[in-house]
C-alpha cells in the first residue's frame, strides 16, 4: 500500500488515469486502467516495462495494430460454463 493514500491525487496520477481511459476503445481497456496502480515489485515492473517498449516499437514502426472489434466475451464464456468435470 502506498502512503499517504491520497498519494495519486497528490502527484497527479489520477488525472493521468483519467486521460488514458478516454482513450481507451473498449471497456476492458478502462477496466484494465482503473487496475493500474503503483508497484514495488521487481517482476511486475520489468514486465510492465517490457510490454510499454513493445507496443512503443509496434506504433514507431508503422505495423498495423488491429483496434476494431474488441468485444467484451466474458458474459458469454460464463454462460458456457460446463457443469461437473467432465464433457
Amino acid at each position: 500500500m502506498i502512503y499517504p493514500e491520497n498519494f495519486e491525487i497528490k502527484i497527479g496520477f489520477d488525472k493521468i488515469r483519467q486521460l488514458l481511459a478516454a482513450k481507451c476503445l473498449s471497456s476492458l481497456g478502462k477496466e484494465k486502467v482503473q487496475e493500474m496502480a503503483f508497484s514495488s515489485d521487481h517482476f511486475h515492473i520489468k514486465e510492465s516495462l517490457f510490454q510499454t517498449d513493445e507496443f512503443k516499437r509496434i506504433i514507431q514502426e508503422g505495423v498495423d495494430f488491429p483496434t476494431n472489434y474488441f468485444l467484451d466475451v466474458r458474459s458469454s464464456l460464463r454462460n458456457i460454463h460446463i457443469a461437473g468435470p467432465w464433457i
